[in-house]
């Protein structure tokens, strides 16, 4: 282990000199045209790639949640999902969420054909694993006659965006951030949805982005994904969640969030909301009356209580 360290102390100086160097321009090639990049590039941390301003329009119109920053020779700045360079000065774009159809049918010219996602005029939030992304609605174009259709709930979901409203709306999550966070609450059952979207505020924030993620709206959106998933788990895949391995499906023992998440929403929240899970995990409150009542019954009346400085004969 001690070398281990030494390893790190040997080298960590020139890690700080190779970082510190990388944040100012240095004259280099576009990884896509091969031109060189002379007075300005745009340096992407998720396709790992510095491109002329031509080459990152033309790549990254179509992948807005990619980490861009555009060097010169004098200052750096980091660019948000439709903001690109052009001649050296800083443009907007209209950009739309990554989505494609589940069922492209254009209905004008009647043809299954291909299409074109251009951008509508309604934003669009979008939260993923880089914190929050402001974005256009995405509309399909087909190629044989140019009519238009918006993305319907199906389309943003078989596109990995989770709605956090059950009818079309404008605040989505990726389900790749949801299935993120389902393991995690999993594997830590204490863990605080508030500090976790505070994290992903966090890293906006990092970006330059607008910071502010609706909390409910996103637990709206992780309880009906992990519902999904049950459903895909029970009805699907035929899983019995409570079933043991050693005992059966009547486990002797239990702890419920070592299968699943449960939430006392009646005193978290004040409101009683029907459980979307029905009597897994937690039986109806009905169910335990009726087995509270049938073991009280059995119960001797005339047996004496006592406390527990009773002396007992």
């Amino acid at each position: 282990m001690s070398e281990i360290h030494q390893d790190w102390a040997s080298v960590k100086q020139n890690f700080l000199e190779a970082f510190v160097s990388s944040q100012h321009f240095v004259a280099s090639w576009c990884a896509d045209c091969q031109d060189p990049v002379l007075q300005h590039y745009i340096c992407c941390s998720s396709c790992r790639k510095k491109r002329c301003e031509k080459c990152d329009q033309h790549f990254h119109k179509s992948e807005p949640f990619h980490l861009r920053t555009m060097y010169n020779e004098d200052t750096y700045r980091i660019l948000k999902p439709e903001e690109f360079i052009s001649c050296g000065d800083v443009v907007t774009r209209d950009i739309p969420v990554p989505c494609f159809s589940a069922s492209f049918d254009c209905k004008k010219c009647k043809c299954l054909t291909a299409y074109t996602v251009t951008a509508g005029k309604k934003r669009v939030v979008i939260i993923t694993k880089d914190g929050r992304f402001d974005l256009h609605f995405p509309q399909f174009n087909c190629v044989e006659c140019g009519e238009q259709q918006f993305a319907n709930e199906a389309d943003f979901v078989v596109s990995g965006w989770w709605p956090s409203l059950a009818k079309i709306g404008s605040y989505f999550v990726s389900t790749s951030l949801l299935e993120m966070w389902r393991h995690l609450k999993h594997q830590t059952p204490g863990t605080s949805e508030r500090k976790f979207v505070q994290t992903l505020s966090e890293i906006s924030k990092m970006s330059h982005r607008c910071a502010t993620i609706d909390r409910k709206l996103f637990g709206m959106a992780s309880r009906q994904y992990d519902h999904l998933n049950f459903l895909l788990n029970t009805e699907i895949n035929g899983q019995e969640l409570f079933k043991c391995l050693a005992c059966g499906k009547c486990p002797l023992a239990m702890h419920a969030d070592g299968n699943m998440k449960l939430y006392r929403w009646m005193s978290a929240l004040g409101v009683d909301l029907p459980s979307l899970f029905g009597d897994v995990g937690i039986v109806d409150t009905i169910k335990f009356l009726e087995f509270a009542t049938k073991i009280n019954s059995a119960k001797n009346p005339s047996k004496k209580a006592y406390r527990r400085n009773d002396s007992i004969p």
